[in-house]
Formats: structure tokens, C-alpha cells, sequence
């Protein structure tokens, strides 16, 4: 989804994007289709051809691409249509099956099209591991363009279909039987987004159905399109927004009762189950709800809604690059770890993350548990004076010509970004929040916080963060960045006193409620919340709550 203001204003705004984009030889183009429209007809033509072959490997080595360098959730919108069901299941070496186990392995999550043939769903939305995305029309309806009678989940003729054989003709659905089901629906009709200037995307779809001049001015790098391609980047949108919220949880599954994970929270929170309707075969679980997703992430602590919390700053190390590294994601932290030109390894001069004590990955790699010496928080929410006025850290990194050094740094301001970006620093992402710097120091400072740093040293051309006691004096060579909560858990109840501070529970006492469960079993720091941790859970004591 798009805004015409110079950028592009997506569902998750502050989230970072990375695209891969496949090439491919000339000689695959097709019906003398103009050279950049042909590359995405190759899965339809010659099952079986080398050119076919050759291609799905480059879909699966860039999705397994992306998820080397630690995205949290990947978007592919094309797809090969297998009738047989469960097909990773018999077919484990084929490209797009080994990116989806390598993803799982590593829980980045695969976002996929259902497909735009009025039939089953394509590989990689059939495959149970990843989420299904489904299309509606602009009317609100199923997406089909030659609805039977009126109804748009039956197909009628390919009369109003725009291509002869009855592809682009609607959304795919779920298969029949077995795992291989629809998660969720957006819209997929008249989709307003961006184009190559004087582009045009889906030739199938004639010349006015998705080109850049739909919008009604030509050349100008926006309009409209059609097609689950559409439905399913706004969903993978929302799937980041919910990971980037709440870093440490797994993929999950599809089961909107137990919420173990993103894809949990999604169909939870969607339409059909918040109506009790359950899953269809052609709306899933219904349209997706972000607000109540997040809501449901944040949780509540005596009865108000939570609008952010703490995840622990990962730090990883590298001798051999002479660099320090820090993330709340565990996808990144894994990125580095899984590095092959250096080691890096979790920094051991920094503590143990109690609630997240093994990194995500496959039976074939093992590495020290993870650490870190600070919290940030997942959203830019101050919890103390109700304003979006927390300070993003920005990492950028640099490389030194010829040697295995690198250096990643952390920036806190536009000045500072474009200073770094003057002396070669490239911009990274946003890793997390942090409460900005305050003008009465030290009576202004959030309570129990730490004041961060970043400290420089320029012989081993190697930036660190440092978190110090307030009454500490500040390392040399360093600049003050903003406060944060240290890693520490006074009454050991699995929460850091920072996110006690923040739920208004009791630093001193493991169950701050009274009702016999833990402040951390009913707000895990690495799960979705249970209960209320302030409001008690004991029925009928004594006959009464």
C-alpha cells in the first residue's frame, strides 16, 4: 500500500525492508512480451525445462537469502501450483520446500500469495509452515471475476476472466482436506501501489489492469493493480508489526486458541474467529485485526492496556572483525552467529537472557546461550508520560577496505546518521527504543534505569554500548545516548525489574497479585500473556474471587 508523498508509507513504518529480485536469461521471454515483463510468466511455462528448473532455484536461494541476513518475515507473491497435497512432505528437496524448512529452522516467517487461478492454493501459501494469504475485491467480495450466479466463492465461466485460460481469474483457496489451509484474506482487486515509472506489472491482465497510469496520471511511479500479490505484502506488513513488538516469540502455528506464536496471534485476532465463525476455505480466518494482534502481544496489567514492552538487547561479538553487534531480534543475533567469514559469538561479559535461553536453529548448529547487559523497548510508547517520545537506535555499519573489520554503530538522532553516513556508514535499521536524555539530570531519569552510552575506540576501530549506574562517571571517548533498564531481576520471578516497573508489579515479590502464579507465568517476557498479573486468578477462595 502506497501514499503519494515521495515515499512509501507502509503498514509498518518503522520496520526495515529488504528486496531480492530475481534475474534471469532473455532467452526465457516470452510471446515477445517487452524484456521487463517477462521474467514472472517462467513458473507457468515448460515443467520440467532446464529454464524452469533453473529459476525456482533462484526463488528458493533468495528467500533462503533473506533469511541469512535475519528478516523476520519474508513476502514472496509468485508460487507453482501443485494439485497434490502436502507436497514438501514427498518433495523436501525441491527449492522452495528447503527455503521454507531453512526459514522455519531460523522462525523468519514465509508470507505467501494464495494464487490468482480460482483453484488451490500455490506453493509456498500450501505449505502449513507459513501463512495463507487470500484476496477479496474491491467490492468487498471474494475475489472472482466470473462469480456463478451472484456468488463469488462459486466459479462461473471464464467469460469476465481477463486472460483465456482462467489465470488472473480469482483467489485461490484452500485444499479440501488435509493442513493445507487459507490463514487470512486482504483486499487483492484495484490495489493502489507502486510501479516502475511508464511500468506496467501482470501483461495477463491486459494493459489497463495493473500499470503504472490506472491511477489516471501516467509516469508517475504509482497505480493500480490486481492480483494476490496484493493481499499478501499487507499481510506480511502486519506479521512484521506483530514480531517487532514482541521479538522473542516463535512462528507458531495456525491454531487461533493456543497462542504460542505470531501466526497464532494473526488468526486470533481475525475477523471470522473474533465472531466465532472459525476457518473457511476461501476467507480463512477472516480479514486481520492489527490493533487487537498487538494488543494482544502487549497485554494488560490492572486492567489498562500495555502499549509497549522491554526485550533484551542481544550482543554478539567478534575478535576476529574487531566489532560488537546489538539486536532484540533473535533472526539478526543468528544472522551474525551464522556469519561465514568471521565468528561471532554471544558476548560473555554481558549476563545470560534468563526467558530466552537458546537461540533459533537447526539440529546441525550449537552456540552459547544468548546475552545481554540491557533492555530496550519495542515500541516508540513512553509508559510513564503517555507520549511517542522514546529515541530509536539506528544501527549503521561500516567495513575496512581489506581487512575482515567492520563496525556497527548506533546513532540516536538525524544528526548524528548523516554524520556517520559522511564517513562511510551505511543505515541498518531501527534495533529497539530507548528513553531519550532529559534536561534535569539526575532527578529527571526514570527510576531503576541506566545511562547508556557509546563508548569509541578508535585503535581497534570498534564502537561499544555501555549501560552505567547514574551516578557512575562516563566512559572515555563516549556520548551519551539515553536511559535503559539493566538486565537485572531483584526477586527472580523471571521479569526484569524494568518490565515490573513498567506493569506496576512488585520488584520484591514474585507474585505481586497474591493469586499464586508468577508475575512472569501471567506476563511471560518470551510468550504472549496469560492473565493479568496485577488482577487475581484465584476463584472462589473462600467462595469468592
Amino acid at each position: 500500500m502506497s501514499a503519494k508523498n515521495g515515499n512509501v508509507d507502509g503498514i509498518c513504518k518503522n520496520c526495515g525492508l529488504s528486496i531480492v529480485k530475481f534475474f534471469f536469461h532473455d532467452k526465457c521471454r516470452y510471446q515477445n512480451q517487452p524484456i521487463d515483463e517477462y521474467w514472472w510468466t517462467i513458473p507457468s511455462l515448460f515443467p520440467g525445462s532446464p529454464e524452469l528448473a533453473a529459476f525456482e532455484q533462484k526463488i528458493g536461494a533468495g528467500l533462503s537469502y533473506l533469511t541469512n541476513i535475519g528478516m523476520g518475515v519474508t513476502n514472496y507473491s509468485g508460487g507453482r501450483r501443485f494439485l497434490e497435497s502436502d507436497y514438501c512432505v514427498n518433495n523436501s528437496d525441491y527449492p522452495l520446500c528447503l527455503a521454507i524448512e531453512h526459514a522455519t529452522e531460523q522462525n523468519v516467517l514465509i508470507v505467501g500469495a494464495n494464487g490468482n487461478s480460482r483453484s488451490v492454493l500455490q506453493l509456498p501459501a500450501s505449505d502449513p509452515r507459513t501463512v495463507a494469504v487470500g484476496g477479496l475485491h474491491d467490492n468487498g467480495n471474494y475475489w472472482n471475476e466470473s462469480p456463478l450466479n451472484g456468488d463469488y466463492t462459486a466459479n462461473g465461466p471464464n467469460s469476465n476472466c481477463p486472460y483465456i485460460n482462467g489465470d488472473e481469474c480469482g483467489s485461490n483457496r484452500s485444499f479440501p482436506d488435509g493442513n493445507e489451509k487459507t490463514d487470512t484474506i486482504s483486499q487483492a482487486r484495484s490495489m493502489y501501489s507502486t510501479f516502475y515509472q511508464g511500468g506496467r506489472h501482470n501483461h495477463l491482465l491486459g494493459d489497463t489492469s495493473c500499470t503504472d497510469d490506472m491511477d489516471g496520471v501516467p509516469n508517475d511511479g504509482y497505480g493500480l493493480c490486481t492480483g494476490t500479490s496484493m493481499s499478501s505484502p499487507q499481510v506480511a506488513a502486519i506479521m512484521q508489526l506483530i514480531r517487532s513488538t514482541h521479538p522473542l516469540l516463535p512462528n507458531g502455528t495456525s491454531d487461533p486458541f493456543d497462542l504460542v506464536g505470531i501466526k497464532n496471534v494473526l488468526n486470533f485476532s481475525s475477523s471470522r474467529s473474533q465472531s466465532a465463525q472459525g476457518q473457511s476455505d476461501f476467507f480463512g480466518f477472516g480479514l486481520p485485526d492489527a490493533r487487537l494482534a498487538l494488543e494482544t502481544v502487549l497485554g494488560k496489567s490492572n486492567g489498562e492496556q500495555m502499549k509497549t514492552r522491554l526485550t533484551p538487547m542481544f550482543v554478539n561479538h567478534s575478535t576476529d572483525a574487531q566489532n560488537t553487534v546489538y539486536t532484540p531480534f533473535p533472526q539478526v543475533s543468528l544472522a551474525f552467529l551464522l556469519a561465514q567469514a568471521v565468528e561471532y559469538l554471544p558476548d560473555t561479559n554481558a549476563p545470560l537472557v534468563s526467558e530466552f535461553t537458546e537461540f533459533w536453529y537447526g539440529t546441525q548448529q550449537t552456540f552459547p546461550s544468548p546475552r545481554a547487559a540491557f533492555y530496550v523497548f519495542t515500541t516508540n510508547n513512553n509508559p510513564f508520560v503517555n507520549l511517542k517520545n522514546m529515541v530509536p537506535l539506528r544501527r549503521m555499519n561500516q567495513s575496512v577496505t581489506n581487512t575482515q573489520n567492520r563496525n556497527d554503530t548506533y546513532a540516536v538522532s538525524a544528526a548524528e546518521i548523516e554524520t556517520f553516513k559522511a564517513d562511510g556508514y551505511f543505515y541498518d535499521g531501527i534495533e529497539g527504543y530507548i528513553f531519550p536524555i532529559c534536561n534535569l539530570e539526575p532527578g529527571c531519569i526514570p527510576a531503576n534505569t541506566e545511562i547508556l552510552y557509546r563508548v569509541v575506540d578508535d585503535v581497534n576501530f570498534n564502537h561499544t554500548l555501555v549501560n552505567l549506574p547514574v551516578n557512575n562517571p562516563a566512559p572515555a571517548n563516549s556520548t551519551k545516548l539515553g536511559y535503559v533498564f539493566p538486565n537485572v531481576d531483584t526477586d527472580s520471578d523471571g521479569l526484569i525489574d524494568g518490565q515490573e516497573r513498567i506493569l506496576g508489579t512488585l520488584i520484591n515479590n514474585p507474585d505481586s497479585d497474591g493469586d499464586g502464579l508468577t508475575d512472569a507465568f501471567e506476563y511471560p517476557p518470551a510468550g504472549v500473556p496469560f492473565s493479568d498479573p496485577l488482577i487475581s486468578d484465584i476463584i472462589f477462595e473462600d467462595g469468592f474471587e
